[in-house]
């Protein structure tokens, strides 16, 4: 890394670090996009709830929900062009469908069903 990379790197908001210049927002644009990709149909809903560093997104159906969270350090930790690939090599969808209405939470290290 050129050593003016570091200083530059320093300067980007922390919610930013990861992906220079990407917001929270975009990187949440992109989980939204996988899961309308994966969900065809279905309505899928998402923000952040306070303070506890938790994305969730609703995406449902008819009688059909399920519920995605993905921590923020999984949004910091990757670019926008990284998010639907891990989440496809995750099988977030798969899992979602096959765990119906029992959240699923993304980390960087994988799929959970904990969650404090």
């Amino acid at each position: 890394m050129p050593p003016f990379a570091a200083a530059q790197r320093a300067l980007v908001p922390h919610h930013e670090q990861g992906s220079p210049g990407m917001s929270t927002e975009a990187k949440k644009a992109a989980v939204r996009q996988y899961l309308e990709s994966e969900f065809s149909g279905f309505a899928v809903e998402g923000g952040r709830e306070a303070s506890d560093g938790i994305h969730r997104f609703t995406i449902s159906q008819g009688d059909s929900t399920h519920y995605a969270l993905i921590a923020e350090e999984f949004l910091e930790s990757h670019s926008l062009e990284e998010i639907g690939e891990k989440l496809r090599n995750f099988l977030l969808a798969e899992h979602l469908k096959e765990m119906s209405t029992t959240p699923v939470l993304v980390t960087n290290i994988g799929l959970s069903l904990e969650y404090d």
